[in-house]
């Protein structure tokens, strides 16, 4: 009588193919989802901007008028404002959060998930002290109304995160990129189409 000595376990030929198997569908699936997390980013960004948009209306319902706050400069001097509390409340980033908090808008609607992301990779681990505008808002004098142009920008991306040049929120709620933009650019006049050039201020 022969016995079988043979287990009923698996050879190394067998290990080492489903091994390599695992590393390809590995392989194919990180792009794959660097795609999805860029896709989401991306509509998270514009979702942003539309609720940058619904409060500043709102704050142009009870104020008649744009705030009237200096820009961003914070890549320039927000060093030399510092890093405590009242210092940061008192930057250009904290007068622009502070006036739509009470409308609705949250200090993280000016994060750009993308840039956020960028910075917590990033080796610089002072970045997260100062409060930040990933949306840059335009400038409008007080006696202006900002609902005249309905193409102008209202809000400017800072950066291009999401590939397509800087995202933009218009005056009328439509949220684009600045490469869109400028194919509806009239060439002829350096203006899009269905917007009337500002007057000189």
């Amino acid at each position: 009588m022969e016995f079988d000595d043979r287990t009923n376990g698996f050879t190394l030929l067998e290990i080492a193919s489903v091994m390599v198997v695992i590393g390809i569908l590995a392989t194919l699936s990180v792009p794959m989802y660097s795609n999805i997390r860029g896709m989401v980013e991306a509509k998270q960004c514009e979702a942003n901007l539309k609720g940058l948009g619904a409060g500043m209306n709102a704050y142009l319902a009870d104020h008649g008028a744009w705030p009237q706050i200096p820009p961003d400069i914070r890549q320039a001097q927000g060093e030399a404002i510092g890093t405590t509390k009242e210092a940061q409340a008192n930057s250009p980033a904290g007068k622009w959060i502070a006036a739509l908090t009470g409308y609705g808008v949250p200090e993280k609607t000016w994060h750009c998930p993308s840039i956020t992301r960028q910075i917590a990779l990033g080796s610089n681990p002072e970045a997260t002290k100062y409060k930040r505008l990933d949306y840059i808002p335009t400038n409008f004098p007080a006696q202006d109304n900002p609902r005249m142009w309905p193409e102008h920008p209202w809000f400017i991306e800072r950066g291009s995160a999401h590939g397509r040049g800087p995202n933009l929120l218009l005056t009328d709620g439509t949220v684009t990129n600045v490469d869109k933009l400028f194919q509806r650019t009239n060439l002829s006049g350096g203006v899009p189409k269905t917007q009337s050039a500002r007057p000189p201020q």
